[in-house]
């Protein structure tokens, strides 16, 4: 474990069972947990602070995980956030509607623990760049280009 504050982590999950589950794990890691049962919650959690990592379920009721991660693109204070897409389902087209909307990462919630674990922990390295609120004036950061097209 390394020294200094730990990695936050946003999970947007409406089973609260998943949830605790998912929330035991990562703070078992040292990472700080939050916990929202659904995508509007997370997006105003979003408003107010910006994660190091947003792990999103593909089902929650009234708007999918994916149109909550376009969202979190076009926002240029979340635009850099790296997303992680769970699913109940194995599905290639699933996988590939997250990845579209914009996902960093496809993990289905079937996957070991350990896959699971290594995953997120491969994204949190990737997290080498300061959120936008706590940026020098002045200074640059890492974005993400979500480009969208239609096929014919």
């Amino acid at each position: 474990m390394t020294e200094g504050p730990a990695h936050r982590i946003l999970v947007v999950e409406d089973s609260p069972t998943q949830a605790l589950q998912l929330q035991m794990r990562l703070e078992r890691q040292g990472w700080s947990v939050t916990v929202c049962g659904d995508a509007e919650s997370a997006l105003e959690h979003l408003g107010r602070e910006v994660p190091d990592l947003a792990m999103v379920d593909f089902h929650l009721p009234r708007m999918n995980g994916d149109e909550f991660v376009r969202r979190v693109r076009m926002d240029m204070r979340t635009r850099g956030l790296s997303v992680l897409m769970l699913t109940d389902s194995n599905a290639a087209d699933r996988e590939r509607q997250g990845i579209d909307s914009g996902a960093d990462a496809y993990v289905p919630k079937s996957a070991d623990p350990d896959i699971l674990m290594s995953r997120v922990g491969a994204l949190l390295r990737k997290t080498t760049v300061p959120a936008l609120g706590s940026q020098a004036p002045g200074t640059f950061r890492q974005s993400r280009l979500l480009i969208s097209a239609r096929h014919r």
